[in-house]
């Protein structure tokens, strides 16, 4: 329950053939997979380049809004993100913050993938060379830089950069793509306070639902975030 209004509540809905319609990107970006179409997971063959590419659905959102100018910013959280607290405090504990970008635990530079393709890799960024071709003439390797992106925090000025540029077609997997364009515009940028981590928090990590109803129940942890509950 998100104890809002029903009035407040608005639900977003797209398809990919909108997505790949308006942000053809998508298309190139599928067809240089690192290991094909087995990146992107999902069941029944159902498989949504939404899930490693948040900057074309986020930017397709912007544009149905008919009142962006009353926001300055947006919070984005995966949908398997929890948080022992009330989502309220969250809110107001970055209130204040100017930052165009409140993103993960860090913010670097990615390093090269060895090698480019195939299932396995022995060093490097595994999404290294997933880029489109005017993202990779736009943007040079020394000026990329990665975030985790369980929970992240935007201003629509940023919001609104990442559109036009995944309209123009310079566009990447959005773990490289919302930081890169925050950074190459001259936005602040940050990563999330160390006091709204909760343990664990990576995309390797999984909360089962008695640990869960554990965690809320104790308050041992109260106001943090936590990735990734799987149930």
């Amino acid at each position: 329950e998100s104890g809002l209004p029903d009035g407040r509540i608005r639900l977003h809905r797209y398809g990919e053939p909108q997505l790949e319609a308006d942000y053809p990107g998508l298309v190139e970006l599928r067809e240089k997979l690192p290991n094909g179409p087995l990146d992107i997971p999902g069941k029944g063959g159902l498989r949504s380049m939404a899930w490693m590419f948040h900057g074309e659905p986020l930017a397709h959102w912007l544009r149905s809004l008919e009142d962006s100018d009353a926001y300055t910013f947006a919070w984005v959280m995966e949908d398997d993100v929890g948080y022992s607290g009330s989502m309220a405090e969250l809110v107001r504990a970055y209130a204040a913050d100017p930052h165009d970008l409140v993103s993960g635990r860090w913010i670097s530079t990615p390093a090269p993938r060895e090698p480019p393709k195939g299932p396995r890799f022995t060093g490097g960024w595994y999404w290294y060379y997933d880029v489109t071709d005017a993202f990779d003439r736009k943007v040079p390797p020394e000026n990329r830089c990665i975030t985790e992106e369980h929970v992240q925090r935007m201003s629509f000025r940023l919001l609104r950069e990442v559109e036009r540029w995944c309209r123009e077609g310079v566009s990447t997997v959005s773990e490289l793509l919302v930081p890169t364009v925050a950074c190459m515009s001259g936005m602040m940028v940050k990563p999330l306070r160390e006091e709204h981590i909760g343990d664990p928090f990576h995309y390797e990590s999984r909360v089962e639902e008695v640990d869960w109803q554990r965690i809320r129940a104790s308050g041992e942890s109260p106001g943090r975030l936590y990735h990734a509950l799987k149930f």
